[in-house]
């Protein structure tokens, strides 16, 4: 005979690891929900607008006239129209424009976005010089659409 075969030895490791695992798949889900409601958010495209693009670093090639990187600060404001909190978690991510990538980013830090709010989320895009990079702006500043 086992170690766990008399039905009052199982019913006690039931209620046992119930009492240790019940608790604490409740506290995890509770803490995982506002990552868990920002699927729901993003899944509407007008939640998330860039409103700001600007330039913050730029690298040089050894003869200091051509530049081989930027990176951009994106300002894209979040709109949570949830009653609760959404998070915008730090984040790598790649950006592609047309056939190719425009540049690779990050999100540098857990952004808490409260429900019914709309709040500024800095992120970073490192772009160099290339087909991508030149499509893009084209359409950018002739003011065609990005898609």
């Amino acid at each position: 005979m086992g170690r766990y075969s008399n039905w009052k030895t199982k019913l006690g490791l039931i209620a046992v690891l119930s009492a240790i695992l019940v608790p604490v798949g409740l506290y995890t889900f509770g803490e995982a929900m506002p990552y868990l409601n920002l699927l729901s958010v993003v899944e509407d495209p007008q939640n998330m607008e860039l409103t700001a693009m600007e330039v913050v670093a730029k690298e040089y090639d050894a003869t200091g006239e051509n530049w081989v990187s930027a990176i951009w600060r994106l300002d894209l404001n979040f709109t949570n129209p949830l009653n609760d909190p959404v998070i915008v978690p730090r984040a790598s991510l790649s950006i592609n424009y047309m056939d190719g990538k425009l540049g690779n980013g990050w999100i540098s830090e857990d952004n808490l976005i409260p429900g019914k709010t709309t709040q500024t989320v800095k992120a970073y895009l490192k772009v160099t010089p290339g087909n991508a990079f030149d499509a893009f702006m084209t359409a950018f500043l002739k003011g065609q659409p990005l898609n």
